[in-house]
């Protein structure tokens, strides 16, 4: 048996980190199985430890395709004459993309067609390939003006769906009602994921904070720069702990932009600027990107999760709960269903400056 998994992103986001688990765990339990990975875009994913005996195909997306999403029409009230012009000049470069797609899965000639994200579930289905294929949704479809158009319109058959929450697959249900849809828990390794000690000042160094005084309460937003992700709410709340709180207190914002999508994510300039307006530059450092999370978890004393929209599972949560730091949860979505609030987790309401801090 062959299967392909097909992935948008060369990044290392929270969906690459689950497809990583996925195939990690395919090729330990199944070796007889052959497996592919096919990306659009080259990037940290292909250099990952879990894919040395993989054979990973490039397929590049046009820089315009690349950039392509409905996040635009997310955030913005009406469209645009610029997000028009840029959709029909996206649409222009789809028939030569997806020709060269379905030509390369033709040579592959795989069994099984597993899609990563929405922009990968929309291209495979406008590719008109006739192999069985596994959506993996990790996201809400309901909410997405553009995709879950265009999603019920290239649904076919032999198509199925598997969601990392029952919250995603009641959502997805009202979406495409005829879609059969299974709700898989995302999972994380445990011997990888646990307690264990640090340098003190591990935080520190690699922020643009100078050296923490003892007994600092070191407190950890870890997320991608996705606008959702509650950057802005948790800022609002550490400067309001800032001042009603008499003991040491850091705080840390921890990752990036890491996708190319426009419209969709902070930069790191609109995020500085927000920490200068809230007075926070001796109290909140920048840490980017970083593949050893294990470190960054252990280093904090507190993991705050605040997505300001209903979190479709939360891989943030159950990696610092695994490395036995306390949790504070945006407490809606699939987040609400992998904690118990007052009890493994604080869960407080979702977008809530007042009930986070």
């Amino acid at each position: 048996m062959k299967i392909l998994f097909v992935n948008p992103s060369g990044g290392l986001g929270w969906a690459e980190r689950v497809l990583l688990n996925i195939i990690d765990r395919l090729h330990i339990e199944y070796p007889e199985i052959e497996i592919q990975l096919l990306l659009f875009e080259d990037g940290k994913l292909t250099a990952q430890d879990e894919l040395k005996n993989i054979k990973v195909n490039l397929l590049p997306l046009p820089a315009n395709l690349l950039k392509l999403g409905d996040s635009k029409l997310n955030f913005s009230a009406k469209l645009s004459f610029a997000i028009i012009a840029n959709l029909l000049d996206s649409f222009l470069a789809l028939p030569n993309f997806t020709f060269s797609l379905r030509k390369l899965i033709k040579e592959i000639n795989p069994d099984l067609v597993h899609s990563n994200g929405f922009k990968t579930h929309i291209l495979l289905g406008l590719a008109k390939f006739n192999i069985p294929t596994v959506w993996h949704i990790q996201d809400f479809v309901s909410t997405r003006k553009l995709a879950k158009v265009i999603l019920k319109w290239i649904y076919r058959d032999n198509m199925i769906a598997i969601v990392d929450s029952r919250a995603l697959a009641k959502d997805l249900s009202t979406v495409i009602p005829e879609l059969a849809v299974q709700t898989v828990y995302n999972s994380i390794n445990t011997n990888k994921f646990t307690p264990g000690l640090t340098d003190s000042n591990y935080l520190d160094r690699l922020s643009d904070l100078p050296i923490s005084a003892d007994h600092t309460i070191k407190i950890g937003l870890v997320a991608t720069f996705a606008k959702w992700k509650g950057h802005e709410l948790f800022m609002q709340a550490a400067a309001k702990l800032i001042q009603e709180l008499q003991s040491p207190l850091r705080f840390y914002i921890i990752g990036g932009a890491i996708y190319q999508t426009a419209g969709s994510q902070f930069s790191l300039e609109e995020l500085t600027h927000q920490r200068t307006q809230l007075k926070l530059e001796n109290h909140l450092g920048f840490i980017g990107f970083q593949t050893d999370t294990v470190s960054i978890y252990r280093s904090l004393d507190i993991v705050v999760h605040a997505s300001t929209q209903p979190e479709p599972f939360g891989m943030t949560i159950i990696e610092a709960m695994s490395c036995g730091k306390p949790v504070v949860v945006s407490n809606a979505g699939g987040a609400a269903e992998i904690i118990d609030s007052g009890n493994d987790a604080i869960g407080f309401k979702i977008g809530s400056v007042e009930a986070l801090t």
